[in-house]
């Protein structure tokens, strides 16, 4: 019997392991100090010294480490097969879901940074500049499409009914099919 080379040498494979978690741990870093980087060599610290261009200049920033954290999370569930090997399919979902909760606040930290900045740091004005925001910039329409809906009450009570606006208007994932079906259901052709 042929004995394979993880139980050969455990103690080789748990050194590969550890070595797998600290590169991405170290990348997963970079990726947030090179993206700080830029809004720091763009003028982002200088922006802080006023009230309008500060709050402009956060929400660059968080909208900068929401864009990296975004990416994480893809890597995170592309089932790379060294990181599966290093952390496990489990673990990997918890790093992914702690990254997206992280991301999706960053993410509407941003929209009303961004937002009240535009508005010249008038709250009042707010309303009105996400309007314009949203209808008159390029691209702004497709972002807020992207933008998850809450689900509602009834489903979460157990009713299969999806909410109309989230299955035309955005692309969110919504739980119903993921309870009727669970996570690795096989594809039906039908």
């Amino acid at each position: 019997m042929i004995e394979s080379p993880a139980a050969v040498l455990p103690g080789r494979r748990a050194h590969t392991d550890s070595t797998v978690r600290t590169i991405a741990f170290v990348t997963l870093w970079l990726s947030l100090l090179l993206v700080t980087y830029w809004w720091v060599a763009d003028g982002g610290v200088q922006e802080l010294g006023g009230w309008a261009t500060g709050l402009t200049s956060l929400g660059r920033l968080t909208g900068l480490l929401a864009a990296a954290l975004l990416l994480a999370q893809v890597v995170l569930m592309a089932r790379v097969p060294m990181l599966e090997a290093a952390y496990g399919q489990d673990q990997l979902a918890r790093i992914h879901r702690l990254t997206g909760f992280t991301s999706f606040n960053l993410m509407l930290a941003h929209l009303v940074m961004i937002t009240w900045g535009y508005a010249a740091g008038e709250l009042g004005r707010t309303p009105a500049m996400l309007w314009d925001l949203t209808v008159d910039y390029p691209g702004m329409l497709l972002a807020v499409a992207g933008v998850p809906v809450p689900e509602r009450a009834d489903e979460r009570q157990g009713s299969t009914a999806p909410d109309p606006v989230r299955v035309v208007a955005s692309p969110a994932p919504v739980r119903v099919p993921r309870r009727r079906t669970g996570f690795a259901a096989p594809a039906v052709d039908r």
